[in-house]
């Protein structure tokens, strides 16, 4: 899967611990795993998205089986299907449906949310090759 930087639109190439773009413009990647793509000129909050309060009661709600049964749904589907990877999910929130389909489809997932809270709790839902947090 090819980025581009938001900045410039350029290619970002993926570093240790970044991704740049040939302008020099650089993202870091968390130590949960993440980049976040979204400049300061986007934001039109200082953290834009759910709350980290937010996220954890998500979470918790999700992870008490209430849409378990929905969740298993999509995921028979997709494989009934013959569906493949990589996985795009845009609103990823905290990862809860992507996780699990891409785990069962053995696929690279990306998930993007302008939620920084969110997509740290994804990233640590699924330790796939990439997570972003962007508009």
């Amino acid at each position: 899967m090819e980025l581009l930087c938001p900045v410039c639109g350029e290619l970002l190439n993926q570093t240790e611990h970044s991704w740049r773009c040939g302008q020099g413009h650089s993202f870091d990647i968390a130590r949960q795993g993440h980049v976040n793509l979204l400049t300061v000129q986007q934001k039109h909050s200082k953290n834009p998205g759910d709350t980290r309060e937010q996220v954890a009661s998500r979470r918790a709600f999700l992870d008490g089986g209430f849409y378990g049964p929905i969740r298993d749904t999509l995921t028979a589907t997709a494989l009934e299907l013959g569906a493949a990877g990589p996985v795009l999910d845009v609103g990823c929130g905290e990862g809860y449906y992507s996780s699990h389909l891409a785990a069962a489809l053995q696929a690279e997932l990306v998930g993007l949310d302008i939620s920084k809270e969110a997509v740290r709790y994804a990233a640590g839902r699924y330790k796939g090759p990439l997570w972003l947090c962007a508009t």
